[in-house]
C-alpha cells in the first residue's frame, strides 16, 4: 500500500510537469496529534471496568485534486497513519482501520479516488471510490467507502442525482467472479430543491444484498430507504432536520418462518428523526437538537444514529465525546433511543472559544424478546457533559482541549450500573 501511495503521488507530480498551463494540482488537508486519558471505558460492554490509562494517536488527511480543465478532474482523499503510538498489532488496537483479507490497507487508507466531468449542459458524471451513506446532515451518516457510478443534472424542479454503488464485491476473501452473485449493490435517486426559503432534499435508496454471507439464508435481503432532509434560516436562527424510514426484507424461502425469525432474519422496519436549531448572538452561539431512533422488538433491532454523529476524534463542539463512541448505548453507536442535547459556544476573542455541552438519552427498547439474555437496555438512560476549548495559535495551527463525563443507567433493575466514564483529551491540529 505504501508503494501505491508513492506511485499515486509520483504520477500526479509528473502529470503536473507535462500538463498544459491550464492543468492544476491542488492539495489540502490536516494533521493532528492527540493525547487522551480514559477512565472506565469498558463499563457498558459487560466487562470489568479498565483502570485509567492514557494514549497518543495521530492522523493525517490528504486531499488532492488534479484538474485537467475547469470541467474535468481526478480527486483523491487519503488517510495516513491512523494509529495509536507504541501499539503495533491489530489485536491490541494498533490499527484503527482493521486489517483483514478484504481490507489490507492498514494505516495508509484510500478513502476516495474518483474522476468527474461536467458537460456544457451542466450534467455531471462521476465514477470511482467515494464516501457513501451520507445525506443531508450528520444524522445516520456512516461514511463508508463504495465504488460509484453517478450522474447529476439540473431539472425544472431542482438538481437530480442518480447513482449505483458496489458496496461489497463478495463476502469471501477472494474477489467477485462471474460464477457468483454474492455482492451488495445500492441504487439511489435524489433531488436538491427549494420550497420558499426551505431547502428540501428527498432521497430514495434500494439495496440488493444477494448472498452477502454465502450459505446463510438470512443474509439474502433487500432494503428500501427514504431519507428526507430539510434546512434553512429564519431571521438569526438556523435549523436542519432529517426524517428516515428504512424497510428490511429478507429472503425467507430457505427455512420455516419460526426458524427464520429466530435467526434474526424476519422482515422489519425502523424510523429515525432529527431536528437541530441554533442561533448566533454576538459572541455567543446557542444550539440544541433532538434525535430519535425507533426499536423493533420482534427482531431486537433498532435505528442507529450513525458513526459520524459524534465528534470525538476531532473534539467537535456540540457533539458527544464518549456516548456512541467509547461508551456504547444499545449498540456500537447510539441506537434505539431518544436524545436531547443542548450546547453553547462563547467566542472569547478572535482566537479563543469555549463550548459547554450536555445530553440526555432515553432508551426506546421495550418488551425485549425473552430469548435474548441481555435485557439491560430496556428502560435504560444515559447522560453526558463535556467542555471543549479551542485556541488558534495561527490561522493554520489550532490547539484544542476537552473533558467529558458520561454515565449509563441500566433499566432491568438487576444488572449493576457501570461507574461513570471520563475522558480528557488535548489535540494540536495543522491545516494546510
Amino acid at each position: 500500500m505504501k508503494k501505491l501511495l508513492v506511485l499515486i503521488l509520483a504520477m500526479l507530480f509528473v502529470g503536473v510537469g507535462i500538463a498544459s498551463a491550464a492543468s492544476t494540482l491542488t492539495m489540502s488537508g490536516d494533521y493532528y496529534v492527540k493525547g487522551t486519558w480514559y477512565d472506565n471505558m469498558a463499563g457498558t460492554a459487560s466487562q470489568e471496568p479498565k483502570e485509567s490509562f492514557g494514549q497518543y494517536d495521530h492522523e493525517m488527511t490528504l486531499n488532492m485534486v488534479f484538474a485537467m480543465t475547469p470541467y474535468t478532474k481526478v480527486a483523491a482523499k487519503l488517510e495516513l497513519r491512523d494509529e495509536i503510538w507504541g501499539v503495533s498489532t491489530a489485536q491490541d488496537g494498533g490499527y484503527t482501520e482493521t486489517r483483514t483479507g478484504l481490507n489490507p490497507q492498514g494505516n495508509i487508507y484510500v478513502e476516495e479516488l474518483y474522476g468527474q466531468h461536467t458537460f456544457m449542459n451542466h450534467h455531471t458524471f462521476t465514477a470511482g471510490l467515494v464516501k457513501t451513506s451520507t445525506w443531508a446532515s450528520d444524522f445516520d451518516n456512516n461514511k463508508v467507502e463504495a465504488f460509484r457510478l453517478q450522474y447529476g443534472l439540473p431539472t425544472p424542479i431542482g438538481y437530480a442525482i442518480f447513482f449505483t454503488e458496489k458496496n461489497q464485491a463478495s463476502a469471501t476473501s477472494t474477489p467477485e467472479t462471474l460464477v457468483t452473485d454474492a455482492d451488495t449493490d445500492t441504487y439511489w435517486a435524489s433531488l436538491i430543491t427549494k420550497i420558499g426559503s426551505v431547502n428540501v432534499l428527498p432521497g430514495f435508496a434500494y439495496v440488493d444484498a444477494e448472498g452477502s454471507t454465502p450459505g446463510v439464508f438470512a443474509s439474502d435481503f433487500s432494503v428500501f430507504k427514504f431519507d428526507l432532509g430539510l434546512n434553512g434560516t429564519m431571521n438569526n436562527i438556523g435549523w436542519e432536520a432529517e426524517l428516515l424510514y428504512i424497510d428490511y426484507n429478507y429472503d425467507n424461502e430457505s427455512a420455516g418462518a419460526a426458524v427464520f425469525a429466530a435467526t434474526g432474519g424476519a422482515d422489519y422496519a425502523t424510523q429515525g428523526a432529527y431536528f437541530h436549531a441554533w442561533t448566533q448572538m454576538d459572541a455567543l452561539k446557542l444550539g440544541g437538537y433532538v434525535a430519535y431512533g425507533s426499536y423493533e422488538e420482534d427482531v431486537n433491532k433498532g435505528f442507529a444514529f450513525g458513526t459520524e454523529f459524534d465528534g470525538n476524534d476531532e473534539l467537535m463542539p456540540g457533539r458527544t465525546m464518549l456516548l456512541g463512541d467509547e461508551v456504547t448505548f444499545v449498540s456500537g453507536t447510539i441506537s434505539s433511543a431518544t436524545m436531547l442535547a443542548l450546547y453553547g459556544t462563547y467566542n472569547i476573542n478572535e482566537k479563543a472559544s469555549v463550548t459547554l455541552f450536555g445530553a440526555y438519552l432515553d432508551s426506546n427498547v421495550e418488551n425485549l424478546n425473552a430469548a435474548v439474555a441481555n435485557r439491560r437496555w430496556e428502560g435504560a438512560d444515559a447522560m453526558e457533559f463535556n467542555i471543549i476549548g479551542q485556541y488558534k495559535i495561527t490561522p493554520l495551527l489550532t490547539y484544542a482541549a476537552g473533558a467529558a463525563w458520561a454515565e449509563v443507567g441500566y433499566g432491568d433493575g438487576v444488572t449493576a450500573d457501570p461507574d461513570a466514564a471520563i475522558e480528557i483529551s488535548h489535540m494540536l491540529s495543522f491545516n494546510f
